[in-house]
């Protein structure tokens, strides 16, 4: 007994330690594809600005696409690192007590360019019109344009994707809902979308291909800030991702509110 004990205990070890290793490793690949690419989006950006002289409208498509490629690429590393941290517990974390209206409403602003599916409504609402949590500003930007991603992506033209923020003080928490009118997932497919790398089978997701992070990350971003994410849907009837965000700090102090 003793002897299989430590045997499942040297297994154990073995594969922290390669779990270990596979983590520093996507972490210090991650950083390696970034600098040079970041050099590549650079001098897109140069060139698109006329920098190395007038270009041709050949040229020009030609380098939009590199700089749209790279970017795409930009994106699924970044995704890459940020579950790489998440999983080791090293992603940085800095909560504070702050106005959640102005953080809404300057995502959805700022989203209203992305529409690749032609016109698509974005809309905000809160209950009460304003009220602070504790959350970490930048991570929250992050679960919101993730969020908001996905679902004007699965939206068809003329559709309407609403940020729904409604504050439980009863609770503690707030609300954060981002519904859209989209193509809906299925029941059997509700658990898979949080699970990493995972990508469920349908044409949007062939025309708009990634690493199935998204979702994960937002999963562990909100757990981050001890709260939870769910989802309603049904397909052809769109999406509804609800998460929860603590009103105030662990210990009960209401604090000074801050500006992120």
């Amino acid at each position: 007994m003793q002897l299989r004990t430590r045997e499942l205990e040297s297994t154990v070890r073995e594969l922290q330690d390669l779990n270990q290793t596979k983590t520093e490793f996507l972490s210090n690949m991650s950083h390696e594809l970034r600098t040079p690419l970041s050099v590549i989006l650079n001098a897109c950006d140069f060139l698109k600005g006329g920098y190395g002289g007038p270009l041709t409208e050949k040229q020009l498509r030609y380098i939009n696409d590199a700089s749209e490629c790279g970017r795409h690429l930009l994106t699924l590393i970044n995704d890459l690192l940020d579950m790489t941290r998440l999983n080791a517990g090293r992603k940085q974390f800095h909560p504070m007590r702050m106005p959640l209206a102005e953080l809404v409403r300057g995502c959805v602003y700022e989203m209203r360019s992305f529409r690749p599916n032609g016109n698509i409504s974005l809309e905000c609402s809160f209950e009460p019109a304003d009220f602070a949590v504790y959350a970490d500003p930048q991570l929250l930007r992050q679960i919101l344009y993730n969020l908001l991603s996905n679902a004007i992506k699965f939206s068809p033209a003329g559709g309407r994707v609403q940020v729904l923020c409604k504050e439980n003080r009863e609770a503690g928490v707030a609300h954060l809902t981002v519904r859209d009118e989209g193509i809906g997932i299925a029941p059997e497919n509700l658990e898979r979308i949080f699970r990493e790398f995972e990508q469920i089978d349908s044409p949007l997701t062939k025309q708009y291909p990634g690493t199935g992070l998204g979702l994960p990350i937002v999963k562990k971003m909100v757990e981050l800030h001890g709260g939870r994410v769910t989802v309603k849907s049904e397909p052809g009837a769109g999406s509804a991702f609800t998460f929860t965000l603590p009103l105030g700090a662990p210990d009960d102090r209401p604090g000074d509110l801050q500006q992120p």
